[in-house]
């Protein structure tokens, strides 16, 4: 059994939120942190992001809720992949603007769900399939002077 694999819910995604925070900040970015809100970070331009961090166990389907994380330019998901092949996570930075017009096949793996007329909220989902994701690994996004340069679609 993996080490993350004995952590609930909650302490895998804390424990997803810090490793997020201390890359960034390892790569000259200032990263502030609340108590369950996205994290604030500040790139070495000091443009403003918000991060809201989720987890995935084996490439389990993950999402945030939309009244909780409202679209927005400066709004990214960070999804934190644990498999067992691996010590440690695969990062993955994607900007929520993605959701509203998804290049390539990233459709297959960005949900967005209204469920209008049903019990559960509208959200903003991730099918994380690995390979259709790769762009968007941390050390692929963020550059060597301490800003995102996120891919752009054909």
């Amino acid at each position: 059994m993996e080490w993350w694999e004995r952590l609930s819910g909650a302490e895998l995604n804390e424990r997803s939120r810090e490793q997020f925070g201390h890359e960034l900040e390892r790569r000259g970015m200032r990263v502030y942190t609340r108590s369950r809100q996205p994290l604030e970070v500040y790139d070495t331009s000091r443009r403003h992001w918000e991060l809201v961090v989720r987890s995935s166990r084996r490439n389990s389907y993950c999402y945030v809720e939309k009244r909780s994380f409202p679209m927005g330019d400066q709004r990214l998901v960070g999804l934190a992949q644990y498999k067992a092949d691996a010590a440690d996570p695969l990062l993955l930075l994607i900007p929520l603007r993605l959701w509203d017009a998804p290049w390539g096949r990233l459709h297959e793996v960005l949900k967005q769900r209204n469920y209008e007329g049903k019990a559960s909220e509208p959200e903003w989902g991730i099918d994380s399939q690995r390979h259709l994701l790769t762009p968007f690994r941390l050390e692929e996004v963020v550059s060597a002077s301490g800003t995102f340069v996120f891919p752009v679609g054909p």
